[in-house]
Parts: structure tokens; sequence; C-alpha cells
């Protein structure tokens, strides 16, 4: 048995027992089931073929990824961040039990951050500013995600393979003179590249550019737009990389049921006149009277209306 922990054109490599095992679907199975990086898998190891898909805990189809404790949702001030895109990965979060934390990165470039927290400080895990430049925030992601699954998610360009890419710069300083239990641990080749890292590094940005120089060659995450999907373990984080995206369509999601994934919406229709107000036009919606109150976003209002109407298109066909 092992887990995917790289997809590319149909060819997963498959991490079991300390080697990397890189495998294709066999027949019926590669025909019938979509395999998703984080599955974990029965395969021959002799024919290099993939016989099973275990059980998943939970999936999502945007990006491919199965078997994950959270999402990092990543979004930037450039490319401008599409808030309808992370209010549909919240939805496909709580929708799967998946915790979700919002990643406002590039925050060297300006702060996303008042207004993250106006609108979703109450439907998120965390929200944190981060900087792959600075290297601000990148101890918050480490925290949260040690011995648990994570997935970096969003459009192209926001910079998520950049953060992979600080989290091992991160690593590699804070352990200065790593020993075996605590050094870095990147999937391939980790053991080689920190013996060639220099010891006692400070912070200071040139001294780690030098010192990650190999790792980033090697890595190669983020100065192109990436491709395919992977896991990569850090200090006890397993952290999957994944292409941006600009589409993302929840599945069998009742848009009746809406609210309940928008949970600052949903503790306002406590107090609408009807139990099953959809929040569009109906009398005594406490949710309208916030907007126009200014309690609730307009923005955010706006987009819960769009992807009702969505989802409500779909029902209809």
């Amino acid at each position: 048995m092992g887990r995917i922990i790289k997809s590319l054109s149909g060819v997963f490599d498959i991490y079991s027992g300390n080697k990397v095992y890189v495998c294709r679907g066999r027949g019926k199975l590669k025909l019938d089931d979509k395999i998703y990086v984080g599955d974990l898998v029965e395969f021959d190891d002799a024919g290099l073929s993939i016989e099973k898909i275990l059980p998943r805990k939970n999936k999502i189809t945007r990006p491919y990824v199965a078997n994950i404790d959270l999402l990092l949702a990543v979004v930037a001030p450039v490319p401008a961040p599409d808030f309808i895109l992370f209010d549909k990965l919240i939805i496909e979060a709580r929708h799967s039990g998946i915790d979700i934390y919002l990643c406002c990165n590039k925050s060297d470039l300006g702060s996303m951050l008042d207004k993250a927290r106006k609108q979703y400080t109450d439907c998120v895990d965390g929200i944190f500013e981060v900087s792959a430049v600075t290297g601000e925030g990148i101890e918050d992601i480490l925290e949260v995600s040690r011995g648990k699954l994570a997935c970096l998610c969003g459009q192209s360009g926001v910079g998520k393979s950049s953060i992979i890419n600080t989290l091992a710069e991160f690593i590699i300083v804070e352990n200065s003179n790593p020993s075996p239990q605590t050094r870095t641990t990147l999937i391939k080749d980790s053991e080689q590249l920190l013996a060639q890292c220099p010891r006692n590094l400070s912070l200071s940005p040139k001294k780690l550019m030098t010192a990650v120089s190999d790792i980033s060659k090697r890595i190669d995450r983020g100065k192109n737009t990436t491709r395919h999907t992977e896991i990569y373990t850090i200090a006890g984080a397993h952290i999957i990389d994944t292409p941006g995206f600009g589409l993302i369509e929840p599945e069998n999601i009742d848009p009746a049921q809406l609210s309940y994934y928008f949970e600052d919406m949903h503790k306002l229709s406590e107090n609408c006149r009807y139990p099953d107000c959809r929040h569009k036009n109906e009398p005594d919606c406490a949710v309208i009277y916030a907007v126009g109150e200014g309690i609730f976003s307009a923005e955010r209002y706006k987009r819960y209306i769009k992807i009702y109407d969505e989802l409500f298109s779909k029902r209809q066909f």
C-alpha cells in the first residue's frame, strides 16, 4: 500500500516504505476511476501498476486531491483576487468536512488582511497574511499543517509554489544544524540537498538565497506555471502544490441549503420571518436587512446570489 504523491499526464508517483514508485493505473481502473493525489492505493511494485484505490475520507475536484485535512486557499493583490472562487472553495471544504484557511499572499505588494477579515473571519478556520518574499506568515502555515495533509489551492499566479519554496527555506534557516529527527524532508533528494546547505545561517536574504539555491533549482516550483499536482513533506507537514484554476463548480449542493455554507449569513438567517428563506426577495429577510445596514458585506451577498442562481439553474436540467 502507498500514497499517491504526484500526478502528471496519467503517471503517478507512489510513496511507500521510504521509496517512490512510478506507476500507471491498471486497465479498467484507469478507465473507471479518477486517481487523485492523496489517494491511498494498492499497487503492484513489480508491474508498477495501480490495482485498487482504497476508500477515501474525502475528495475535491478542483484541484483533484483526496484524503486531505485542510485547504490553504491562496489569494493575492496580483493577480486581482477572485473571491467568488474562494467562496466556492469554502463550500467545497465545508461540504467535505475539510478545514479551510485563507492565505493572503504577497503582503509585500500590499495588505489584503483587513478586507479578508471583514468578509471571512466568521466562516474560515483562520486567516494569514503571508509573503513568500519576506517570509511573513510562513511559520503560521507550517504550524497548522504539521502532521496533516494540506492542500495549497487558488488562481494561477498567486504564489502557491513560491510558498512551498519559502517553507523549505524557512526550515533550513531555523534548523541551522539539523539532526536526522528535525531536518527538512523533501521527498526527493532531501538528505543530499540538506547536506550541502551551509551551517549557522542567519535570516539575511542574501545568505538565505545562497543556502537554498540548490533546493530552489531542484524543486523549481513557482518559476513557471505549475502543471502538475505534488505532495511535499516539510518538517512534518505534508503540503500539496497544485496548478492554478479559475473555475470551480460545487457538486451535490442543494441551492436551498446554500446559506448553510455561508456560515456568517446562516447566523443572521435565524431572524428571518421564514425558516426556509432563500435571502433573495422574501419579506422580512434578516440577511437583506443586514446588507442594507452595512452589517453584512454587500460584495459577499452578491456572490451568494450569483452562486445560488448557478446552482438553481443546474437543478432545472
